[in-house]
């Protein structure tokens, strides 16, 4: 066969028929590769990269250029996905910890996380509500122990309230006060 088995180049661009970039190949200015897939309008739709801290990333555009959905892993190795508005907000992240917990959030308008449900790294699976501040305020359990337990906090993060069910299958209702000190623990 003619031809050679290698091509070296510091950059490579493919072209169509009509000349216009549709795959470009190349490296960072510090070593890392990359390779971007363009539309026919030019714009580059999506990227195939290693970051400078050497951790792999796939990102995905938009028709105006601007990433809309990006996939990649931490430095510790644990992998995420971020789902990105029209405003260039983040408002959806599905992720594992590096203990592989797995976890959803999402996020108002402002990028503020509102809600996560995840699974916590006791398996246990877990839901909760926060406010504009991005404090917890509601939450929803499952803990090992089979038992359902949902809780209010209040704005400095301390339980308010609480509802459950015990292991023998009766429920209980806490209510603690300003202070701290538990109103009512029923039954």
């Amino acid at each position: 066969m003619d031809g050679l088995d290698i091509i070296r180049a510091k950059r490579m661009e493919l072209v169509d028929d009509d000349g216009r970039v549709v795959i470009s190949m190349g490296s960072s200015a510090d070593g890392h590769g990359s390779i971007s897939l363009h539309a026919k309008d030019g714009i580059p739709r999506m990227l195939l990269q290693v970051l400078s801290d050497g951790t792999a990333c796939v990102a995905m555009n938009g028709t105006d250029g601007a990433t809309r959905l990006l996939i990649r892993t931490a430095a510790d190795g644990s992998p995420f996905l971020v789902m990105v508005d029209n405003r260039g907000v983040a408002r959806a992240v599905l992720s594992l910890t590096e203990a592989g917990s797995p976890g959803l959030h999402f996020s108002d308008s402002s990028g503020q996380v509102r809600a996560g449900i995840g699974v916590t790294f006791s398996d246990s699976p877990c839901l909760s509500f926060f406010d504009k501040d991005g404090h917890p305020r509601i939450g929803v359990g499952l803990p090992p122990n089979g038992s359902p337990e949902l809780f209010f906090k209040d704005q400095r993060g301390n339980t308010s309230a609480g509802l459950g069910l015990l292991t023998d299958g009766s429920a209980q209702l806490s209510l603690t006060g300003n202070n701290g000190k538990s109103v009512c623990i029923a039954p």
